[in-house]
């Protein structure tokens, strides 16, 4: 799915993919305030720092 990285840099793909692994779930762009109910609170806490440094919304929506 390369269209999610279209609005990010290197760094920025490198960082969600961290996170991915961390928390054990995909992160696809999405609308900002589409927000699964699969998600814990800190999970969702994460990805929003991460929206927050990248400027960029993101969303977990699928796991592993």
């Amino acid at each position: 799915m390369g269209w999610i990285w279209a609005n990010l840099d290197k760094k920025g793909m490198n960082a969600v993919q961290k996170l991915e692994k961390k928390l054990d779930k995909r992160i696809l762009a999405m609308y900002p305030d589409f927000v699964p109910a699969e998600i814990s609170n800190d999970e969702l806490q994460e990805i929003q720092k991460l929206e927050q440094e990248l400027n960029v919304d993101l969303v977990a929506v699928v796991s592993h």
